[in-house]
């Protein structure tokens, strides 16, 4: 069995320090810590991704599906997914905003902009499964329903966010 040496209290070191290994407790380095020339390989990263998809201001909802994102990481996980639009719908118009992965939900349900949500304001939505790996394609749904005596929405727009592990 090896001799453990056990010093207590703080030990500064001038020079160099070589070991064999290292085991370090958990949260002891920090970020700060980190040298800004350190040149960590983007491999070694876990990477964010804000996607952002929008229509025009000026342009009436319409029904519509569009890749907003492709996991090219090894795996991640899907973080956030909100949406809003620039002029809400009126009368019994309403829009139903959904994130899909290969084309099924991942949603709880889908985010719903009716004339109660307010001109560019963020509604949230919950997402039930967020596991995502290479190759995933991440699309925005959108389902228009005009409903009677209603204007359309305009200007629908959402965000993604995304975490991916690049290995």
């Amino acid at each position: 069995m090896a001799v453990v040496n056990r010093i207590v209290g703080d030990i500064q070191v001038t020079g160099d320090v070589n070991a064999g290994s290292l085991t370090l407790n958990n949260a002891s380095i920090t970020n700060a810590m980190v040298s800004p020339s350190a040149a960590i390989a983007a491999s070694k990263l876990q990477h964010a991704h804000r996607q952002i998809f929008a229509d025009a201001a000026s342009v009436d909802v319409v029904d519509k599906t569009q890749v907003i994102h492709v996991v090219k990481g090894v795996n991640g996980t899907l973080k956030s997914f909100s949406a809003g639009c620039i002029t809400p719908p009126a009368g019994t118009a309403s829009v139903a905003v959904d994130l899909k992965k290969n084309g099924t939900t991942v949603l709880s349900s889908p985010i719903l902009l009716g004339t109660a949500v307010t001109s560019r304001s963020l509604t949230t939505g919950t997402i039930g499964t967020a596991a995502v790996v290479a190759g995933d394609v991440l699309e925005v749904s959108i389902d228009y329903t005009a409903g009677t005596q209603g204007t359309a929405a305009k200007g629908v727009f959402a965000f993604l966010d995304v975490w991916e592990d690049a290995e």
